[in-house]
């Protein structure tokens, strides 16, 4: 690009903010009655550095954009604007343990699907150390780690599956172990103001966390006991031990699990992505 990147962005702006076309003043009115005059202004600057950026991996300027173009930009930032008005309620259930571990969480609908994953994996307290993939309709997003993944979860947002009451979608943990967890829309929300991460919460759950690498086993313990005790018994264990390292004892506690929401899903963005 010929100029630097952040005058690129205050010049586009600039150009947005004072444009005289009647489209684009309509659309800008439209973006003001979702955000409060700061919350606009932070919007507009962080969807703006977004676009500049991708202006620069194809190496374009500013001057390239077209005053149709311009207008095209415009409603990409409003649809981004009132996509983050909204929410979904979707339960989640682990596949074969349906009964005993699940969760009616609120996220938002503006999210990644990385995100959206990490919200998952962080309310059932996986410790991240796994790939994992989110799959819809015979298509697989990988996280960014997956370094043979085709689409990837961090480039995908929710909007872009169309979800809807009722939509199916699943998220697989540790290709090993195979963990899934199999999610149900149970209903998309309007709010007046954004719903954002820190909105985020738990209306109802069950079962407290996933036993990490010991999948078969967790299974056994609640499935088919006698088999469990067999198992551990050839390993050397009791029953008590396991207990204790897999937190059977801890019950599923609605208003710890909202306390710790938003740092169990900083914590997986942070390992998967930084």
């Amino acid at each position: 690009m010929a100029q630097s990147i952040e005058v690129q962005k205050s010049q586009l702006k600039e150009r947005i903010i004072n444009s005289n076309n009647p489209e684009i003043i309509k659309k800008l009115k439209a973006i003001k009655k979702i955000f409060p005059k700061d919350d606009f202004e932070i919007f507009m600057i962080v969807t703006i550095d977004q676009t500049v950026e991708g202006l620069d991996d194809e190496n374009m300027d500013i001057d390239d954009i077209s005053e149709s173009h311009l207008v095209e930009l415009v409603q990409l930032i409003l649809e981004t604007a009132q996509e983050s008005i909204k929410s979904l309620t979707i339960k989640v259930e682990l596949e074969y343990l349906e009964d005993e571990y699940y969760r009616i969480m609120e996220v938002p609908y503006d999210l990644t699907l990385s995100d959206f994953a990490y919200f998952i994996l962080g309310s059932f307290k996986a410790d991240g150390s796994h790939l994992f993939s989110v799959n819809h309709k015979k298509q697989r997003y990988t996280c960014d780690l997956d370094s043979y993944g085709e689409l990837y979860a961090s480039e995908t947002f929710i909007g872009d599956l169309n979800l809807r009451k009722n939509s199916h979608i699943e998220v697989e943990y540790d290709f090993g172990d195979e963990w899934l967890f199999e999610v149900t829309v149970l209903k998309t929300n309007k709010h007046k103001m954004p719903f954002n991460v820190d909105d985020a919460y738990i209306i109802e759950g069950k079962g407290y966390n996933i036993w990490e690498d010991e999948h078969s086993l967790m299974e056994y313990y609640f499935n088919d006991h006698e088999r469990f005790i067999k198992r551990i018994e050839e390993n050397g264990f009791e029953e008590e031990e396991y207990i204790e390292d897999f937190h059977l004892d801890e019950v599923f506690n609605i208003e710890n699990a909202n306390r710790n929401l938003i740092k169990d899903y900083r914590h997986l963005r942070f390992v998967y992505e930084e």
